[in-house]
């Protein structure tokens, strides 16, 4: 849960792949600036052992009045094998 008591995924970027998150973001936002309802999203930076740590929060979109809605993403339809 956000600091504004929104629910939200919170996603970690791995030293191996700078910037995805930032891609990511821009994946929701261009989106959301097309007149599209997106989830909200934050693109922070948090310091852990002194060490910068991008993270991504995103507005949870996969609940419905506290129960999970059943999805699957496209990447993981198609490393299934059976498309």
């Amino acid at each position: 849960t956000s600091s504004s008591g929104v629910p939200v995924i919170v996603k970690l970027e791995h030293e191996a792949y700078p910037g995805l998150l930032a891609l990511e973001e821009l994946a929701y936002r261009y989106p959301r600036q097309a007149g599209f309802a997106v989830p909200r999203t934050w693109l922070q930076t948090v310091q852990h052992q002194g060490q910068a740590i991008p993270l991504l929060a995103i507005e949870r979109f996969d609940r419905a009045a506290g129960a999970p809605i059943p999805l699957e993403s496209a990447f993981s339809l198609l490393r299934t094998g059976n498309p």
